[in-house]
């Protein structure tokens, strides 16, 4: 009797949790939140700002927030054109700085980006810190990316993750032939390191997905930074995925 009893249990849960997740992500995007649209972001986003997505993956379900899974932030291309630098674990698109293609971090087009995410759910956040001109800022950033002969690799350390979900992690994070490795949010404070908006002598995995979206404070050491209000970007992705 139980070889049938617990099978049909367990189906039934997961139909129930499955359900509850798509009420919950079928809500209209960005209600009662202010709006803006992908034109509106490519014109008024500066490099260092953030782009915060919220996708399907669990790391959304076991957040601390529910509402984002992933972050990018703004950088400003050597030609000229706004592209977003991200830690993801397979290949978003061509990278507009190395022009070859490779999963980890890799920095693409913003505009085809915002255009294309799966779930077309995401939310641009201004950033700004007391530093150098925009240019300066912007060539610190480009000439970090140069830097590295390959790009590192996303870190899928299942321990490392748990660490980077509850701002604990305090490894350097390298894989087994001592190379660098980054999540979203630890490249993102690597970058913001760069620019001297965040001190060198924090661990790159201190900051998490909450702090980025501000629902967690930023420790009393890191609160220089100048956080604008995130604008829920509406395209017409929304309207397929609904």
């Amino acid at each position: 009797m139980w070889l049938v009893v617990i099978p049909v249990a367990v189906f039934l849960g997961g139909f129930f949790v499955y359900k509850i997740a798509r009420i919950w992500a079928d809500k209209e995007w960005g209600k009662d939140q202010l709006q803006c649209d992908i034109d509106y972001v490519m014109g008024n986003a500066k490099p260092g700002d953030l782009i915060h997505f919220q996708g399907s993956a669990i790391i959304r379900w076991t957040s601390p927030i529910h509402t984002f899974s992933h972050v990018g932030v703004i950088v400003r291309a050597p030609s000229g054109h706004l592209a977003i630098s991200e830690a993801y674990k397979t290949v978003i698109d061509l990278d507009v700085i190395r022009n070859d293609w490779h999963d980890g971090v890799q920095t693409v087009d913003l505009r085809r980006r915002l255009n294309t995410y799966e779930t077309g759910r995401m939310a641009w956040r201004p950033v700004r810190g007391d530093d150098q001109t925009l240019g300066t800022r912007n060539s610190q950033i480009l000439a970090m990316i140069r830097s590295y002969d390959v790009m590192p690799k996303y870190n899928m350390d299942l321990f490392d993750l748990g660490e980077y979900q509850t701002g604990t992690d305090n490894d350097e994070n390298l894989d087994a032939g001592g190379n660098k490795m980054f999540v979203c949010t630890s490249w993102v404070t690597h970058v913001y390191q760069t620019i001297g908006w965040l001190p060198k002598n924090i661990y790159d995995g201190t900051l998490t997905l909450a702090h980025y979206g501000n629902d967690l404070p930023l420790p009393l050491t890191l609160q220089n930074l100048r956080w604008g209000k995130k604008r829920y970007i509406q395209n017409d992705l929304l309207r397929v995925v609904k």
